[in-house]
């Protein structure tokens, strides 16, 4: 067989597999700015709380986002200093848009991640959690939410089953 013969049998080949890899690996990403859960493959964005009664953290309030232990985040826009936080106790607002998270810190645990940009995706990151989430509360807690002019932290709550 003539070097030519190979060196366009090797190309095909290599072609083939990047198509195959790019389709089996093929991540949601979201179409506008949000913060987003990503399970299963399927992508969800997470509702925000921005006022007082809305939502305390507690385990009889509604959480409209549930998600596995397994999930990962992508933060798409201009969303600044991630936080992703296990409530284990009740929470109480310290103002319109802030959850008291540094004077009650008996009441939450920081939960480890990883933070990298999206290749590809201009303003996306994706956030995984080092450790599988257990069945609970938590938020993920941005600066910048849509609805107060981006200057306060964002609170996107949801449990995990």
């Amino acid at each position: 067989m003539s070097a030519t013969k190979i060196l366009i049998i090797r190309f095909t080949t290599l072609i083939w597999t990047t198509i195959f890899v790019i389709g089996c690996t093929n991540q949601p990403n979201p179409d506008h700015y949000g913060v987003f859960a990503v399970e299963q493959n399927r992508l969800k964005e997470l509702n925000h709380i921005t006022k007082q009664p809305q939502f305390a953290f507690n385990e009889n309030e509604s959480i409209n986002d549930d998600l596995n232990g397994d999930a990962y985040f992508i933060i798409y826009g201009d969303f600044g200093n991630p936080r992703l936080i296990e409530v284990t106790s009740n929470l109480k607002y310290k103002s319109r848009y802030e959850l008291d998270f540094n004077t009650h810190p008996d009441k939450i645990v920081n939960v480890p991640f990883n933070l990298s940009p999206l290749k590809g995706e201009k303003d996306m990151i994706t956030l995984k959690p080092k450790i599988k989430l257990k069945s609970g509360l938590y938020a993920l807690s941005v600066v910048g939410c849509p609805d107060n002019a981006w200057d306060f932290r964002c609170n996107h709550p949801f449990r995990v089953r």
